[in-house]
């Protein structure tokens, strides 16, 4: 994520606080169960020399971020501040750590820019790329394919849409020769 950013490729405006905790996913079934049956205490997990079960078929990575929007570049007298980005005690229940932040955000309106904030403005004054004007079609025609692929995916692949089909054509086959003989 961070190597995409850097490139401009996605996030457009967002930052996010440097990294200071161990990777967030993925846990093993033991390192799970050694939080639930209490064999590690929540507050000794990052520890120095603590050592974590990792699943085998997954690398450990930081899955869960939070990026936020920083004011803009005119307001040079309010910035939002990190105060804190941490993960979180991992939990029996789950295979990964949840990630807090914690931001001080200026209680201060943001005011229109001029001309000349305007120009290097990023994000806010300007979409990092080309907006489509037939955005509004294309979605229509991917809703209708999702509902097709969704009744198509029902009717074909649950018990009851099984037992659907083949009655409605029954159906179609005894009204088509009631009222056609």
């Amino acid at each position: 994520l961070a190597r995409e950013m850097r490139a401009g490729r996605t996030c457009h405006g967002l930052k996010e606080a440097p990294v200071e905790f161990p990777p967030t996913y993925k846990y093993s079934i033991e390192a799970r169960k050694a939080v639930g049956n209490g064999q590690v205490k929540l507050e000794e997990m990052d520890e120095e020399g603590q050592t974590w079960a990792w699943a085998e078929h997954r690398w450990p990575s930081w899955c869960d971020r939070v990026l936020y929007l920083d004011t803009p570049q005119w307001m040079e007298d309010a910035k939002v501040q990190v105060l804190g980005y941490k993960a979180l005690p991992l939990m029996a229940s789950s295979d990964h750590r949840p990630v807090a932040c914690y931001l001080s955000i200026p209680a201060k309106a943001i005011p229109e820019p001029s001309a000349k904030e305007r120009e290097g403005g990023g994000v806010r004054c300007e979409p990092p790329f080309a907006l489509d004007p037939y955005w509004r079609q294309r979605r229509k025609v991917a809703r209708v394919f999702e509902v097709v692929v969704g009744i198509g995916a029902y009717a074909t692949m649950t018990w009851e849409g099984c037992w659907i089909l083949p009655l409605l054509f029954l159906l179609v086959v005894v009204l088509w020769f009631g009222v056609f003989m």
